[in-house]
């Protein structure tokens, strides 16, 4: 069967890729989104920052279609003509992992990146067996609940999301436009559909995800256009979810710094799109 996002509804897998060696960043969007601005649905856009601090943004358009699929090993998907895409396995196995490839001309950009999904070793004894089994550190989860049937997808009125990889331990070898970007960080992975335009269905969002010591954390504070706030959280420490919440005040962002507003508004230059920093606050449901 063959399916597009029409002008209304969009379709996108993002992935977040943060070094913990240097200022390298890179940020890839898989678009099947005929609501943002493109004569066709299909893209992909890549952005970051090199190791100097130099930011990067290129998106795409695929010329030919895109092949994805999803089933028992996991999922499968390819935008053709930019020979570019991804493959994860299965979400409830252990030892999620994602595979990132890129041979694009249009792009410009060649490689490949792996996401390995946190997890330990959890080792139980009972009598004289051993049983030793990986742990999700960072499972995934929806909006409000972890990953199981029944639950809502919902982040906002016909805005869906779901974390695939909360945290991730990355390894990056990709060439951009002549540069090459090596390292190892940590990553993040999540998807975003609606049948709403997302450009009119949340106001404004701050969204980030972060490693700190033992804690794996995922927030997002959102407004919609009647200006209510809604909380997501998530929080987990060595494999126990501390935290996965859409109650009042589960998680408070604010940024800091000169020339800064909750929510931003008034954007004219990329220089004031970045604040310095942000306040986050999360509390334990």
């Amino acid at each position: 069967m063959t399916t597009s996002a029409n002008s209304s509804s969009y379709d996108y897998w993002w992935f977040s890729l943060v070094s913990t060696e240097d200022a390298s960043a890179l940020n890839l969007v898989f678009y099947n989104a005929g609501d943002i601005g493109n004569p066709q649905p299909l893209a992909v856009e890549v952005s970051g920052l090199f190791p100097n601090g130099t930011r990067f943004l290129t998106q795409v358009l695929e010329p030919e279609g895109a092949v994805i699929s999803n089933g028992p090993q996991g999922i499968s998907a390819q935008w053709l003509g930019l020979k570019a895409g991804f493959r994860g396995t299965n979400l409830e196995k252990p030892n999620v992992t994602y595979e990132v490839n890129f041979d694009s001309p249009e792009l410009g950009i060649v490689g490949n990146i792996e996401l390995k999904s946190v997890s330990e070793l959890s080792l139980t004894i009972i009598g004289f067996l051993i049983d030793l089994n990986n742990v999700q550190i960072a499972p995934a989860h929806y909006p409000c609940d972890l990953n199981i049937p029944g639950v809502t997808q919902l982040h906002l009125e016909r805005f869906f999301w779901s974390n695939a990889v909360p945290d991730a331990d990355v390894v990056v070898d990709v060439n951009i436009n002549g540069t090459a970007m090596n390292f190892k960080g940590i990553g993040y992975h999540d998807k975003n559909w609606g049948d709403k335009t997302v450009l009119k269905s949340p106001k404004f969002w701050d969204w980030g995800h972060a490693r700190l010591g033992p804690y794996s954390v995922v927030w997002y504070d959102l407004l919609d256009y009647s200006d209510k706030e809604y909380y997501r959280s998530f929080v987990s420490k060595d494999g126990e979810v501390l935290v996965v919440s859409c109650a009042d005040n589960s998680v408070i962002t604010r940024p800091w710094g000169s020339n800064t507003t909750w929510p931003r508004l008034g954007v004219s230059t990329p220089s004031q799109a970045w604040c310095r920093g942000s306040t986050l606050e999360t509390m334990r449901r």
